[in-house]
Order: C-alpha cells, then structure tokens, then sequence
C-alpha cells in the first residue's frame, strides 16, 4: 500500500511540475483523515466541483459521505465570482464528472450518479 501511495504522490508532482510549466495554478487539498470522519476520499475533485468559468456548481452527488470533500476545497471555492449549491432534495443527484464542455455547451450523462431530475 505504501508503494502505491509513494508513486501516486511522484506521479501528482510530475503532473503538477508540468501544469506549472503551462502557468497554471496548482491548489492541493488540505489534508483529512476521511476515514476518522466516515467519509469517502477526496482523490477526484472534478466529482466534487463543475467549473465553468469564474462560477462553481457544488452537487447533490450520489453517496452523501462525499459531501465532506469540499472542506479540502476552500480556497477553490472562495475564490469564485459566482458559488451555487444543489440542493439535496426531490432525487436529484450529480457528480460534475457527469458533465463535458464543449465550447459554450455543456453535455451530460444520465447514469446511476446522475440523473434527469439534476
């Protein structure tokens, strides 16, 4: 397990080394015991976040014990023009991974983590 954790860590660096070569802005989470807290993980923000733009769409996902993952987020999140929060009501759920741009369209996915109602 450690090997596994030691070379996702070298491969997030190399990934981050090449973005900031492309003058990109890095934010890495905050670290969290999630398993202290009953929670899932935080490997895959693009779950937790639908960006567009200076506007952030945070989701009603699937499994409510991801909700935690935007406490890593803050600074994301707080540095958007523009926040929105779905409500968790009516069956609605989504993950932002369910969602693809395409220039100024945005497409979706019905799956099991999202759904038409979203």
């Amino acid at each position: 397990m450690t090997n596994m954790i030691d070379q996702a860590n070298r491969e997030l660096a190399t990934l981050c080394e090449g973005l900031l070569n492309y003058g990109a802005t890095i934010y890495r989470p905050k670290p969290m015991d999630f398993v202290e807290r009953q929670g899932l993980y935080n490997y895959c923000p693009r779950d937790r976040l639908l960006i567009y733009g200076d506007t952030i769409v945070d989701p009603a996902m699937m499994y409510p014990c991801r909700d935690m993952e935007l406490q890593c987020y803050h600074d994301v999140v707080d540095s958007a023009e523009h926040y929105y929060f779905m409500p968790r009501h009516e069956g609605m759920i989504l993950d932002a991974a369910n969602v693809c741009r395409l220039g100024n369209s945005m497409l979706f996915l019905e799956s099991a983590s999202g759904n038409r109602q979203a």
